[in-house]
């Protein structure tokens, strides 16, 4: 297993705590890409920094989409300075 892979039991991600997503404030969402014909999605997401110059986790995430719903999940962390907080938009 490579080092900040998230394994994902046999109860299913939908079992996870979302605890963790209330300490760390709003989210901002953005989607990179959507290949439809391959049924892929790729999202970025970061989360607010409650503190002045403090650094934020930023999560991109892959969705293998088919028949209406997400078959796999592929998620890459990485706490990065708040400074990159758009992710190089805007």
């Amino acid at each position: 297993m490579s080092p900040g892979r998230i394994v994902v039991h046999d109860k299913g991600i939908s079992t996870q705590s979302l605890a963790i997503f209330e300490r760390l404030g709003d989210v901002q969402t953005r989607v990179i890409a959507v290949d439809e014909r391959m049924g892929i999605v790729l999202l970025r997401m970061a989360w607010g920094v409650r503190e002045r110059g403090g650094d934020q986790l930023t999560v991109w995430e892959a969705f293998k989409v088919y028949d209406g719903q997400i078959h796999a999940v592929e998620a890459f962390m990485r706490i990065l300075p708040v400074e990159k907080r758009n992710g190089g938009w805007q």
